[in-house]
C-alpha cells in the first residue's frame, strides 16, 4: 500500500471509533450551520444588489454625491485615494 491509501485507511479507522454521541453532535452542527450560511449568503447578496441600485439610481440623479460617497468607501477600505 501507498502512504496515502494508508492514511486514508487510519482515518477511516479514526473516524469509526469515534463514539456515536460526537457523531450525533457533529451532525446536529452540520443541519444548524448550513442553513445558517445559506441565509448570511442570501442576506449579503440582497445588501449588495439594493446598494448598487441605491448607486446607480445616485449616478443618475444626483452624480456629485454618487462620486462622493465613492470617494469615501474607496478611503475607508483602501486607506489611500489612487
Amino acid at each position: 500500500m501507498t502512504s496515502s491509501l494508508q492514511r486514508k485507511k487510519k482515518l477511516k479507522q479514526k473516524r469509526a471509533a469515534r463514539p456515536f454521541y460526537i457523531k450525533i453532535y457533529m451532525n446536529k452542527v452540520k443541519q444548524k450551520l448550513f442553513p445558517w450560511f445559506v441565509k448570511l449568503a442570501f442576506v449579503w447578496a440582497v445588501f449588495a444588489l439594493s446598494f448598487q441600485v441605491t448607486m446607480l439610481t445616485l449616478t443618475v440623479v444626483k452624480p456629485e454625491l454618487a462620486t462622493k460617497i465613492g470617494n469615501e468607501l474607496t478611503w475607508k477600505l483602501d486607506g489611500r485615494f489612487k
